[in-house]
């Protein structure tokens, strides 16, 4: 907050995870500018344009253009006091919305174009002058990137090297996706991405939320009461809830569940109590008021259910103690890659199309390589924009092709079946991955006719030999091209590295290239020579080919 020039920058954003306190850097900017977290006004739920009246008044002539809105009130004191800080809660946040929604939202965006550029807020007929407010923006945009990184102890390594992936480039492709172009971009002011936070952090912000908490419980009897937690619990429960994707949101309630509620019963039933203290004792959750240990005891009298807290030296045999435990809170789902799922999908990426990218081109044309789950991938391949890799010649295609194909392939020769390249992804999004892209080449090759043997392309069953038999030819091409580079041992250090770092970065790639380029053959030599190997192959068991066949070969 001190680095931050608030004085020239009015606008700033926070994007990234859930639980991981966006909206508390509001607060703390609140505090630390104008005193006071009141400062602070949360707009939030802004999925319609709709909805922008709720805070900043239609205009005259429409329903509640003359009715005053809470935050219009907060505005005009706190322009008055010197100005505050207007968070526009969640408007970023797009995860799980379909594109009528998105499209929605950036409607919404949009007609913020006032306060976001300009400093200026419409209020029904009045354009009023906001120039002393800050405005922090937050939303869950770019969580994708962190969104199945596995719950692992090595998790927040995986979580700086995806921070370090992300520079300003990403964030403007990101938001180019959903329809927002780099300048309207620019209006977010400056943008900061976090990731989930570290355990130490994350034991931090669980003491500020138990002390928080327990303050709140206590009311005017927190100097009469010596209320003390030992460490090993906040740790057992940080440990037990937060998670990369869910941050602390569950540790919030899991301190509710398992001590503030707790110790509300405790103190309605022992109102003179001195001492309370929480242990953790051989994984179970002790509660002592006065040095005694008391429990939470279940019974059902007269039909009616109720409990009480006792000391445990009059718990029968026959009672039922139901004193919350750490067991008692559902812990989330945990996200873990096997070992074997790493290899395969190292394999898949750097072998398979990194590999025979750099084979068929020569060169690295890759950004990154990624052993990071999305949504509906366990890795991928992020490619530069090349000429020689988009061109419309019959080479560009097929080299193309090779480099889709290797992922599959490498895994086939082990006698493994891929699990990369949109293999799992939802039926609807079959058309973009690998195998479907592989179509849509041959495709390509047919409408541009870029074969003049074939005479009758747009008949539906020459397309649909011609696509056969152009997948057989390129399986077999690639099976050499990975094979040539498996065996030359180059990439072997590429592959090793991936397994222990997670990602590589375009300029790990570009120096390792270069460093193995000397003995790198021709890339189109590799290419040509492999492919006339496979059709002399077939060629010459000319006697189970079709003369059309024949003729295309």
């Amino acid at each position: 907050l001190k680095m931050l020039d608030w004085q020239t920058r009015m606008v700033f954003t926070v994007l990234g995870t859930s639980g991981n306190g966006k909206t508390e850097y509001a607060k703390a900017l609140a505090r630390v500018l104008f005193g006071d977290e009141k400062a602070m006004f949360p707009i939030s739920g802004l999925s319609s344009v709709t909805q922008l009246n709720d805070y900043f008044r239609s205009a005259t002539g429409y329903v509640g253009s003359t009715e005053q809105t809470e935050f219009e009130v907060w505005f005009e004191n706190q322009k008055h006091a010197g100005g505050g800080v207007i968070l526009l809660d969640e408007l970023l946040s797009f995860a799980g919305m379909g594109p009528a929604e998105i499209a929605e939202r950036v409607q919404v965006i949009n007609r913020l174009y006032d306060l976001l550029d300009e400093g200026f807020i419409r209020i029904g007929n009045r354009k009023l002058d906001a120039r002393s407010f800050v405005v922090v923006i937050t939303g869950n945009a770019l969580q994708e990137f962190f969104d199945r990184i596995e719950d692992v102890p090595d998790a927040e390594k995986l979580v700086s090297r995806v921070m370090g992936s992300i520079g300003e480039q990403e964030v403007i492709r990101y938001f180019k996706q959903i329809g927002i172009d780099a300048p309207k971009v620019s209006r977010f002011g400056e943008i900061f991405v976090k990731g989930p936070l570290s355990r130490a952090v994350s034991m931090d912000v669980g003491r500020k939320m138990l002390k928080r908490m327990v303050a709140n419980t206590l009311g005017e009897r927190q100097s009469q009461i010596d209320f003390v937690v030992d460490p090993s619990v906040l740790e057992a429960i940080v440990d037990r809830l937060k998670t990369v994707r869910l941050g602390m949101r569950n540790v919030n309630k899991g301190i509710a569940h398992l001590v503030t509620h707790p110790f509300g019963g405790i103190l309605f039933e022992f109102p003179d109590a001195a001492r309370v203290e929480l242990r953790l004792m051989d994984g179970r959750l002790a509660w002592f008021v006065d040095g005694t240990e008391v429990v939470q005891r279940r019974s059902v009298e007269e039909g009616v259910d109720r409990s009480e807290w006792l000391a445990s030296s009059k718990i029968k045999t026959t009672d039922t103690v139901i004193t919350p435990q750490l067991n008692s809170v559902v812990e989330p789902e945990k996200r873990i890659l096997s070992s074997l799922q790493l290899r395969k999908t190292a394999a898949h990426e750097v072998y398979g199309h990194w590999m025979t990218s750099v084979l068929m081109y020569g060169k690295n044309t890759v950004e990154a390589i990624s052993l990071i789950p999305g949504d509906g991938y366990l890795g991928f391949v992020r490619h530069v924009t090349e000429k020689e890799f988009t061109g419309e010649t019959l080479t560009s295609i097929l080299k193309r092709v090779i480099v889709l194909e290797g992922g599959h392939r490498i895994l086939f020769q082990k006698g493994i079946f891929a699990v990369g390249g949109g293999n799992s992804l939802a039926e609807e999004k079959k058309r973009h991955d690998d195998m479907g892209q592989v179509n849509k080449a041959f495709g390509r090759i047919l409408s541009n006719q870029l074969l003049p043997s074939i005479v009758d392309y747009d008949h539906e069953e020459t397309q649909m030999k011609f696509k056969r038999l152009m997948r057989e030819i390129m399986k077999g091409v690639t099976d050499r091209v990975l094979l040539f580079g498996v065996k030359s041992d180059k990439f072997t250090a590429a592959y090793e590295k991936i397994l222990t770092d997670r990602f590589l970065h375009q300029e790990y790639l570009d120096q390792y290239v270069k460093g193995i380029a000397g003995s790198l053959q021709d890339s189109d030599f590799v290419f040509l020579f492999f492919l006339e190997q496979v059709i002399s192959e077939r060629l010459t068991a000319s006697d189970t080919l079709t003369a059309e066949e024949s003729v295309l070969l």
